[in-house]
């Protein structure tokens, strides 16, 4: 393999990105020798750490010193070679894996060859002869066969002498080959790009430099000379060193040659065929000593080290990458030493590079070890997160900071903060702009690098919100209603933290109920909190206006699905006259219709003509399974019809054959329901019909916290924790179309007494499986009402007395719905016998019989068997029916109460059986001879569960 092993040695143990940043720390020295006049770095102990070696001129010797493991260097040790070495080299000259040395002998004429014993340690000197006063030395694989080779300039006999090395360590003789006059410098390198290691000497009196190209075998062609007067060198300037280098980044090997006295610089750029272009010439300093390439500032352009011995310092030149040379950067290497020669190469392991210089008048060597890379901990912004416009300070700690830094702070938007500290504490204030989570850079640069660190910034959004209506606005920012339209609401978008309002109303986050009972101009105003962040404040303005139809109206919502819309309305006035209806799904009016449909019961209330009713059809753009608020308004007028809004959730249309579910008729049987705050409540809402017999899923929605619903058994459950009056809207969908009623739940608040009425009812039944008996209000014959159960301080819940009974009915006990079935609470269950008293929910009046004992004992474990128990199964033995009995097998209520109770299509009560405690296999007939055929509708109930069949009877 063809190496150029000048340049390997040069560099000796730098690494493979050997780069500073223009910066040395002080110098300090280590003892050499007498007259040091040359330095090499190799690993000679096999140690990994680099050691120095000198060829001392006046001691005629060299010496080794082996590096410490504090970083420092031994003392010498000195191996005798031949006299004045004025040069040294190093390579493994016999191929053992250790490294060797040879020097250059000036006044012996020799060139002295020292062999590694890998330990630190080297044998007797081997002279070699060569030309006259051999005054410098490189090593090289010339002739390409593996083994090492040497080249001395001799400026006694004006030639160069290449010694072939043998593989053994020792070498050939020389062969001469004549350059300029008294070649002071030599340099190996591969300038016309055939992978041999072509030489080049500085003629120090023939103001040249000459170019021997090797013919790939061993031998040279004739010297190439390369004069440097046009460049302006005059005949008295000594050609001192020269160094290669690719100076203008075409990847050929240019040549730096140093000229002294006079301080100049000439750089000759390669062509590439071994030939080089004129010189350009740099004034410097005026005892330029030797030179070095190394790319000191990792930009990947080679750069100068210059060694200047006039004034003690080492001079540091930039490339620019175009053959030419920034600002040199002057570092001392010591005072008086007389420093002649440098090498460069990582010394401490951190891979830049360092400098070792040898000194000849003071005896020792200077180390330069490349400032260290700065470092950058602890980056950080307080506060954090900030508001917008709010300053945020950033502190780090910067580590091996030199002398002073530069720094950018940067968020990569806007101008960069840039300057220049000098303490390790680095801190800076900014004004913080724009929202959201932002990353800060900062970037610190010394002499040794760069370090940089990020960190996010948090700025919270403080932007305003955007407030908007749920009514058309008239113009930005305002709405005008009409007094006492109902759910007007505003809302407020674009806040990622907490809405904040001021104005009338209620409510909380990102909407606010509009109070429009009295007319008048309502300013709202809202603001986002993000974070500790407050928002400029959104205003929006609601002018609540008068009525312009006045009359003495009165008017009621007795019904409402998903089919129509019912109610009627009149004005006192004109008892005799239509008024005109508006529909309001919220607040926003979506029809409008007289109210002038005759209704006998009206004119037998008294309400003029009796046509005041009106049906309003529910439009499919209310069919999208979303819940609507359908109230009545008399056109013009504040005046909502009483028992509005009804709550409407429908789905989708059907087709032809199929019907939407029927709801319970009437619908007072499921309604009102009352509760009471902190008290256990359970009540099953009736269930709706399907009239082609499908299954139904149900639904509610509306209620408050602390009840929920099971939709299989529709039994509404739970504890309220918050008291009001509650709008429900109950559905039934067949998995087609879906058809929905509203009714209010009333939850009073605790410990109140605001229910009245004509009460009448009894505790019939106190057994461990369920609490039976009935109660109605005389003044609300149809109407069901809650019943509570309660020991001595202690309510156990309650439930709603809406079971049908024939014995109810017959009695004149209003529609017979008043019957109830609470199913006693497994915390009774505990052998402790306790009194059981029952009472309307929120009044006064108790129970009659109210007293009753219970003793239960705890619930058996469950069984984890499949005769855990069953579902609730109802079977019509023979359907469609034919003759006038309707015969019935109900499994899955052993045991328990039940109840069977027979409609019409139409949802008017035929018949109903009550059985007290049902067998495993409970079989009853219902008499259906009166029934015209059609569709008959079978509810079967237990007090858990429900079931309800279509009948055909032909």
């Amino acid at each position: 393999m063809k190496k150029l092993y000048h340049i390997f040695t040069l560099l000796g143990l730098l690494a493979a990105s050997p780069s500073f940043s223009q910066c040395f720390l002080p110098y300090f020295t280590t003892a050499a020798g007498n007259g040091p006049n040359s330095v090499v770095v190799g690993d000679f102990n096999k140690d990994d750490k680099p050691d120095l070696a000198t060829s001392n001129r006046i001691g005629n010797n060299i010496s080794v010193l082996l590096r410490q493991e504090d970083g420092t260097f031994g003392s010498p040790t000195y191996y005798a070679v031949g006299n004045f070495p004025d040069a040294i080299t190093s390579g493994d000259f016999d191929g053992d894996g250790q490294i060797d040395l040879a020097t250059a002998n000036t006044n012996s004429n020799t060139v002295s060859v020292l062999l590694g014993n890998g330990n630190g340690t080297f044998k007797d000197a081997v002279n070699n002869p060569v030309g006259t006063f051999p005054e410098s030395i490189v090593a090289g694989f010339f002739n390409n066969d593996g083994n090492l080779d040497l080249a001395i300039a001799n400026i006694g006999t004006d030639n160069v002498s290449v010694l072939l090395g043998n593989g053994d360590g020792t070498f050939g003789l020389a062969t001469n080959y004549p350059v300029g006059d008294e070649p002071h410098d030599i340099a190996v390198g591969d300038f016309d790009g055939d992978n041999d290691a072509d030489l080049v000497t500085a003629d120090s009196r023939s103001n040249q430099v000459s170019v021997l190209l090797n013919n790939g075998d061993g031998t040279f062609a004739t010297a190439a000379p390369y004069d440097l007067r046009a460049a302006g060198v005059t005949n008295d300037v000594y050609v001192y060193r020269v160094a290669i280098g690719n100076f203008n980044g075409d990847t050929k090997p240019d040549l730096a040659v140093i000229l002294s006295p006079g301080g100049k610089l000439s750089i000759l750029l390669n062509k590439g065929d071994g030939t080089f272009n004129t010189a350009m010439n740099y004034t410097l300093t005026s005892g330029i000593a030797d030179a070095a390439v190394v790319d000191f500032n990792d930009d990947g352009k080679d750069d100068l080290l210059i060694l200047d011995s006039s004034f003690d310092n080492l001079l540091a030149l930039p490339g620019q990458g175009d053959g030419t040379f920034g600002e040199a950067k002057i570092f001392d290497v010591g005072l008086n030493v007389d420093p002649v020669a440098l090498a460069v190469s990582d010394l401490n392991g951190d891979g830049k590079p360092d400098v070792v210089t040898a000194n000849r008048t003071a005896g020792n060597v200077s180390v330069l070890l490349a400032c260290p890379t700065p470092t950058l901990t602890g980056f950080s912004a307080s506060p954090n997160p900030v508001c917008p416009g709010q300053t945020a300070t950033f502190t780090a700690t910067v580590g091996n900071p030199s002398d002073s830094y530069s720094y950018t702070l940067s968020n990569g938007v806007g101008s960069p903060l840039s300057g220049t500290a000098t303490t390790a504490a680095f801190s800076q204030t900014l004004t913080s702009s724009g929202t959201g989570v932002q990353s800060y850079t900062l970037t610190v640069t010394t002499g040794g690098g760069t370090a940089t660190s990020s960190v996010s910034l948090t700025v919270n959004t403080s932007t305003a919100p955007t407030i908007t209506a749920n009514v058309p606005a008239g113009s930005p920012g305002t709405v005008s209603v009409l007094q006492n339209t109902p759910f007007v609401s505003l809302m407020a978008s674009g806040c990622s933290g907490t809405v904040a309002w001021s104005g009338a109303g209620s409510g909380s986050g990102t909407s606010l109920s509009v109070p429009t009972s009295v007319t008048g101009t309502l300013v709202y105003s809202a603001s986002c909190t993000a974070g500790s962040c407050v928002s400029p404040p959104a205003t929006f303005t609601v002018v609540v206006t008068p009525p312009t139809a006045t009359g003495s109206f009165d008017g009621f919502v007795y019904g409402a699905d998903c089919s129509t819309f019912r109610g009627w309305a009149w004005d006192r006035n004109k008892p005799n006259s239509a008024v005109s209806v508006e529909i309001l799904d919220g607040p926003n009016v979506i029809g409008m219709l007289l109210a002038d449909v005759f209704r006998q019961d009206l004119q037998t209330a008294g309400k003029g003509n009796g046509k005041h009713a009106f049906f309003f059809p529910i439009p499919e753009s209310l069919k999208d399974g979303l819940s609507h608020n359908l109230s009545a308004r008399i056109k013009d007028s504040g005046f909502i019809l009483k028992d509005s809004p009804k709550a409407l959730i429908c789905v989708g249309t059907g087709t032809p054959e199929n019907k939407p579910p029927v709801p319970p008729s009437p619908t007072v049987l499921i309604a009102p329901l009352a509760a009471q705050v902190n008290v256990p409540f359970s009540g099953t809402l009736v269930a709706f019909t399907d009239p082609e017999g499908q299954p139904l899923t149900y639904a509610l929605s509306g209620l408050p916290n602390g009840l929920s619903i099971n939709p299989n058994t529709r039994i509404i459950s739970g504890t309220p924790v918050e008291s009001g009056t509650f709008t429900l809207a109950y559905s039934a969908n067949d998995g087609v179309l879906t058809n929905s009623v509203s009714f209010p739940l009333t939850v009073n608040p605790a410990s109140t007494t605001t229910v009245t009425g004509s009460f009448e009812g009894y505790l019939d039944k106190v057994e461990c499986g369920t609490i039976r008996g009935w109660v109605w209000d005389r003044n609300k014959p149809n109407t069901p009402v809650t019943v509570e159960f309660y020991t001595d301080g202690m309510v156990w819940g309650s439930t709603v007395a809406n079971i049908y009974r024939d014995d109810l009915k017959n009695a004149g006990k209003g529609n017979g719905a008043h019957a109830y079935s609470f199913t006693v609470p497994n915390a009774l269950k505990d052998g402790t016998t306790r009194i059981i008293y029952g009472r309307v929910l929120g009044s006064t009046y108790a129970l009659k019989d109210s007293g009753k004992p219970l003793t239960c004992s705890s619930p058996a474990p469950v069984r984890l068997s499949a005769d855990t128990g069953s579902d609730l199964q109802v079977t019509v033995l023979g359907n469609p029916v034919v003759g006038s009995q309707l015969a019935v097998e109900v499994r899955g209520a052993a045991g328990q109460p039940l109840q069977l109770r027979l409609m019409n299509a139409a949802g008017n009560f035929v018949q109903a059986l009550q059985v007290k405690t049902a067998q495993a296999v409970e079989q009853q007939t219902i008499s259906v001879q009166d029934q015209p055929a059609g569709i008959l509708i079978l509810q079967v109930s237990t007090p858990a569960q429900n079931r309800t069949l279509k009948i055909l009877k032909r």
